[in-house]
């Protein structure tokens, strides 16, 4: 169970991809503006039925509570409360059952910090590209991420404002980042603010690595190149940033896609698998139908300058194996392709759009997912539905491929073991001293019970070692016995990670042989300590056989307590 915020959650493909990999999600925050991604978000992830409370609410009462929201009917611009007057009571419930039930936020700019919850596992934030992108830029949507600028794009900066409200208020930070974004932000002109970024995350204790990815290679056929940032939260322990930055050091993008086509999660997709081209399904033609353009010179332009993914006779394009970007428009130029179709309505062109459900398709969504929203297509107007043709293409357009995010996450739930591990296993932070450094520390205090006088290292004394005792010109060492390499059963070697373990264990016992070796070249002798050999009642028998090898000088060149 991961404890999830979802920041621009859209209709949730991140929850989407955390389901898919078996993993079941608590949602304790999202943050959604747009109304129609907020119910469709509900429908997709949770069911239609409404509760007798919220069933019982007239209109004002609904209205009374939802006037303290922003919300937008385009994703763009703020909606005007006398605007949302005029929606029907259905959808008004269902909108204030969504906010309820997902604990949804709303506005990203009413979030404070110190409102959220400290056990958050994993934070996800997807900011608005459209003053990122070069489809933004054709638009003049060009102000970028620029702080204080006014873009939407620009709204990064209130993640960041919310993190450090939650550090300033004694909140944990959240464990795990993602960020999914347009690899434009690694352009010459918001490189900067994205570094700027990044260090800004450093600050707040976190170790960040970025990959430039595209959904074609999950295993969805389209053209997706996306750029994905993990952040994971290691405050100032040293040991867990080591092994962060080891992991990360590991993984190239080409080593994320093979970890996720490797794994029992990916299967490949076809273009043709994803059509819905079976007319002789009622809902399908239909669906074909509203998707078909009028005959005009503008539209069969469309058809001349895009692809033609199926051919006049209805042959499929053996071309074409993976379909241009899901845009939040089809009838525009460009496109994402189109279909050779005879409607059969007069004034209608011989060929077709991708239809709303092959777009959620295309992401990565099911057929099940837009049954839900058609099966629930309220009317917000007399006349128009919630889940009318553009906003479902729209709200597709805006989304994130799931399977690029199963890949994404599943290097997040690697990088979770592997800390779990350590900590388990190895020295992790308890308190104010790390346990390493509370064993050293009783080390040190037995001994000098004892009239055996202990330095720390450093000055004049060996840096390395964890405890140096001059008169006998022994340095101590304290391992873990993971990541050194002990033989007992706090060392066999985790499942999942074995490859990454073994390499870090075998760099950590070369770096080992190297300083006792250095130490002995000096004239010191070299005693290694278990963890294993210090825990429950062992530990007594421990620190006086530690006594008695310093005292009686009895420490050879390397000695072990074991």
């Amino acid at each position: 169970m991961y404890n999830v915020v979802e920041l621009f959650s859209g209709i949730g493909s991140q929850a989407k991809a955390l389901k898919n990999l078996g993993y079941n999600i608590n949602l304790v925050g999202s943050s959604e503006w747009d109304i129609h991604a907020i119910i469709a978000y509900d429908l997709i992830h949770n069911d239609a039925e409404m509760p007798r409370d919220i069933a019982d609410m007239n209109k004002e009462e609904l209205l009374e509570i939802l006037k303290n929201y922003t919300f937008s009917n385009t994703g763009k611009a703020p909606l005007e409360f006398s605007s949302l007057r005029t929606y029907s009571l259905e959808v008004l419930q269902h909108l204030y059952l969504a906010i309820k039930r997902n604990n949804n936020y709303v506005d990203i700019n009413a979030i404070k910090g110190q409102n959220l919850p400290d056990n958050i596992d994993i934070l996800t934030y997807s900011f608005p590209c459209q003053d990122l992108s070069n489809v933004g830029a054709f638009h003049g949507y060009n102000k970028g991420i620029d702080k204080d600028s006014g873009s939407r794009s620009s709204l990064l900066w209130q993640v960041g404002r919310i993190l450090s409200e939650m550090q300033e208020s004694g909140k944990k930070l959240p464990r795990f980042l993602l960020m999914e974004n347009v690899p434009t932000l690694l352009s010459e002109r918001h490189l900067s603010n994205f570094t700027t970024w990044i260090c800004d995350l450093r600050k707040l204790g976190y170790i960040s690595q970025y990959y430039q990815l595209n959904a074609s290679d999950f295993g969805l056929p389209q053209n997706r190149p996306r750029l994905l940032m993990i952040s994971v939260w290691v405050g100032n322990n040293e040991e867990e940033n080591q092994l962060v930055v080891d992991y990360f050091r590991s993984k190239t993008a080409e080593s994320v896609v093979a970890d996720y086509r490797e794994s029992r999660y990916f299967t490949q997709m076809t273009v043709q698998e994803l059509l819905r081209t079976d007319y002789n399904n009622r809902k399908l033609r239909e669906e074909a139908i509203e998707s078909t353009p009028n005959d005009t010179v503008s539209r069969r332009k469309i058809w001349d300058e895009n692809p033609q993914i199926v051919l006049p006779g209805y042959r499929y394009n053996s071309d074409i194996d993976v379909i241009r970007t899901i845009t939040t428009k089809q009838d525009r130029n460009p496109n994402s392709g189109n279909l050779y179709f005879e409607s059969g309505v007069e004034g209608k062109s011989n060929f077709r759009y991708l239809t709303p459900r092959e777009c959620m398709l295309f992401m990565g969504f099911a057929d099940s997912d837009f049954r839900q929203l058609k099966n629930n297509n309220m009317e917000f107007h007399k006349g128009d539905a919630i889940f009318a043709r553009d906003k479902v293409i729209r709200m597709a357009g805006n989304s994130i491929p799931v399977k690029l995010l199963e890949g994404i996450f599943l290097q997040i739930i690697q990088i979770d073991a592997i800390l779990g591990d350590y900590r388990k296993r190895a020295f992790g932070s308890k308190g104010e001293w790390s346990e390493k450094k509370r064993y050293v520390k009783e080390i040190r205090s037995y001994l000098f019970s004892k009239g055996i006088r202990c330095r720390k290292p450093g000055g004049q004394y060996p840096e390395t070692p964890d405890a140096v005792f001059p008169k006998y010109k022994v340095a101590l060492f304290l391992y873990d016995c993971l990541q050194h390499a002990h033989d007992c059963r706090d060392s066999v070697l985790p499942e999942m990670n074995r490859s990454f373990w073994e390499k870090r264990i075998s760099g950590i016992t070369s770096e080992d042989n190297d300083k006792h070796r250095t130490l002995r070249e000096a004239g010191w002798k070299v005693l290694v300590v278990w963890k294993c050999e210090l825990e429950n009642n062992r530990k007594k028998e421990t620190l006086r056989r530690i006594e008695n090898k310093i005292r009686s000088n009895g420490v050879s060149q390397t000695e072990v307590i074991a």
